[in-house]
């Protein structure tokens, strides 16, 4: 465990003096990680949550959301699809406050070609896909963070300061938090293929 200048906490494996492997970090400004770290950087799957509420659950490369993943904003709206260097890009699904869902490319975080997904409009396959691959993603960053927190619960001795003690907490309760997001897009986007597959 590791408390920083800044007061961020982090608990989890090290090489090197650089985080490496499976970890959790709590941020200062209530923002956390738990995930895969290479070289003391995000990378693999993992599961951030914003102080804002908003939640990432997804591939990371060299700190930043690149590959699959889902991004769920504290309103409610939901983009599953793809990423590139922290930007969305490439085909996803968007889904609005009142569950309306838009499937389209996302180039630069701007989207491109964007159409409603209305009854009979299913989504393409490929783009069910691309949607399908984020969930997975989600939800294996989502486990993976789970056990990682639990793992680094496990080894909390009651020696520990109260502040790592507390931070643990944070870090496991986050852990769940993901969890119980990742099954309810995973239940939302089952949904949502079985309707349009009628």
């Amino acid at each position: 465990a590791c408390r920083f200048f800044n007061g961020d906490y982090y608990e989890g494996s090290w090489a090197a003096g650089l985080r490496e492997g499976s970890g959790m970090q709590q941020c200062t400004d209530d923002s956390n990680y738990v995930g895969d770290y290479v070289k003391g950087k995000r990378h693999g799957v993992g599961v951030y949550s914003f102080p804002n509420g908003d939640r990432y659950q997804g591939e990371y490369a060299e700190d930043l959301p690149h590959g699959h993943g889902i991004y769920v904003f504290a309103s409610g709206q939901r983009y599953e699809g793809e990423w590139s260097q922290g930007k969305k890009h490439g085909w996803s699904i968007y889904t609005v406050d009142n569950g309306q869902q838009f499937v389209g490319q996302w180039q630069d975080s701007k989207p491109q070609c964007i159409q409603p997904i209305d009854g009979e409009d299913a989504a393409p396959e490929d783009v069910r896909d691309v949607a399908e691959a984020a969930r997975l993603t989600a939800q294996r960053a989502a486990q993976k963070a789970i056990l990682s927190a639990e793992q680094q619960w496990a080894r909390t001795s009651p020696g520990h300061v109260a502040a790592e003690l507390q931070a643990s907490v944070k870090a496991a309760v986050a852990a769940q938090a993901a969890r119980r997001i990742a099954l309810r897009a995973a239940m939302t986007l089952n949904a949502a293929l079985g309707a349009n597959n009628t």
